[in-house]
């Protein structure tokens, strides 16, 4: 049942993603682009309810068993949707931490959004974030011992 209740927030999380990316301009900087739409995205009932069960989780290990199963098998679809948002960044040397942190730093702001609904604050966060991806493109080269644990 958690599995199946697993797949159907994923289904609509995707979907939430679609919508979000759809009421964007086609020609937005492609950072904003996607961190805008994953942060409309997580912001949607569907994300907060697949948060409020890691939250749970946390002290269920029957359900943090079967959740870290479910979640692994639905890794996959998360990861395609996530790379098509950030797909015009993939050449760039700091592509997968772009892409994780930016994942991390959305979901604290997805997060933070439940007690904190503050609109202007969000706006700010997420031009604070773009203006961060920029620089760190902007770099050459990216830290030799960072490496990112997808577990």
């Amino acid at each position: 049942m958690l599995a199946a209740t697993i797949e159907a927030l994923v289904q609509r999380n995707e979907e939430s993603v679609r919508q979000a990316l759809a009421a964007l301009p086609d020609d937005f900087d492609p950072i904003d682009r996607a961190t805008r739409a994953l942060a409309n995205a997580f912001a949607q009932p569907a994300y907060l309810a697949e948060l409020e069960l890691w939250a749970v989780a946390r002290t269920n290990p029957t359900l943090r068993t079967s959740l870290r199963a479910a979640e692994r098998r639905a890794r996959r679809d998360f990861e395609r949707v996530v790379g098509e948002l950030f797909s015009p960044l993939r050449n760039r040397p700091a592509y997968a931490i772009v892409v994780a942190l930016s994942v991390e730093f959305l979901r604290g702001l997805a997060l933070t959004g439940v007690l904190r609904n503050d609109n202007h604050r969000r706006a700010d966060l997420l031009d604070g974030w773009s203006w961060a991806v920029h620089a760190l493109l902007e770099r050459k080269s990216v830290c030799p011992s960072l490496s990112i644990n997808k577990e």
